[in-house]
């Protein structure tokens, strides 16, 4: 696959014969601009086997997981977390978390959206359908 980013690049910037930029500085721009891509776009999904929460607390430093990415090959570190899900009542079985209940995470979106979807309307009642609530 670098090979591959390495030629197109050579190709956009017209320098096929590596006359101007060597394979290695291509290869640290292709490295740097796939890092921010995936910082931005949150793209790289993965939880580390061993990753471990604790009730009750919400905040967690990166330093406690970055050994467990870097066991994973081709990962060298955290960019973000942008959220983190877990499984209630659940067991470990084999460094994994077997049965439970899954407790998903809402989806973020502008205020505004959010206030037009669930505020509740002047004359409403609590627990009718007809209006967001």
């Amino acid at each position: 696959m670098l090979a591959q980013y390495i030629s197109r690049t050579q190709r956009l910037l017209n320098d096929t014969q590596s006359q101007f930029f060597d394979i290695p500085t291509l290869t640290d721009y292709i490295n740097m601009a796939r890092r921010r891509i995936a910082a931005v776009s949150g793209c790289l999904r993965f939880i580390p086997p061993g990753t471990l929460t604790v009730p009750r607390q919400e905040q967690y430093p990166f330093r406690n997981w970055i050994p467990l990415v870097q066991a994973k090959r081709g990962c060298e570190s955290i960019l973000a977390c942008r959220s983190l899900s877990i499984a209630i009542g659940g067991r470990w079985e084999r460094g994994e978390v077997a049965g439970g209940g899954f407790k998903t995470m809402w989806r973020r979106i502008p205020f505004s959206d959010f206030q037009a979807r669930f505020r509740i309307w002047p004359q409403t009642f609590f627990g009718t359908i007809s209006e967001p609530g």
